[in-house]
């Protein structure tokens, strides 16, 4: 879901650089150009794949960002352009509704999950007993942190013969 996107920030921004307050909540921050522009520029995408998983809210009268540039950046996203209104979207309330029905929309066009890795099981010692655990597949690293909680994040394979 995205409201009024900067698709530059970088360029955005740029005109920014120093202290600048915080308009809620007081305060302020320091932009600085190779810390902060080049971290945007670092994050940012030259192009969008999977357009179906996009959903664009612009404004045509939004004070700080050119709404064309929205349109060009995302094609093929799902969008709602509105005409007027301005950069915060002040009567979001009118379309609040769309947000969980996009979010809970069913298509054909999901990107596909990843398969889970293939799962061997081991009895547990006792002739005829629950097969209770879970070895992973070779590719799967005992090493690697994120490998380990997706082996226990893994379903358990029972089978009670």
């Amino acid at each position: 879901m995205l409201l009024n996107p900067a698709v530059v920030p970088q360029r955005d921004l740029s005109a920014y650089l120093g202290e600048q307050p915080l308009w809620h909540g007081g305060g302020s921050i320091v932009v600085e150009p190779h810390h902060h522009l080049d971290e945007l520029r670092e994050l940012g995408l030259a192009s969008i794949t999977r357009a179906e998983r996009y959903y664009l809210m612009a404004a045509t009268g939004d004070e700080v960002l050119d709404y064309r540039e929205m349109l060009a950046h995302y094609p093929g996203a799902r969008t709602k352009l509105i005409e007027g209104s301005d950069h915060a979207i002040s009567e979001f309330a009118q379309y609040v509704d769309e947000v969980p029905l996009f979010a809970m929309r069913k298509t054909s066009n999901r990107p596909h999950r990843a398969k889970r890795p293939e799962l061997k099981a081991t009895r547990s010692g006792r002739a005829g007993g629950p097969v209770n655990r879970f070895i992973p597949p070779a590719h799967v690293s005992r090493r690697d942190p994120f490998s380990r909680t997706r082996c226990r994040a893994a379903h358990v394979v029972t089978d009670i013969r």
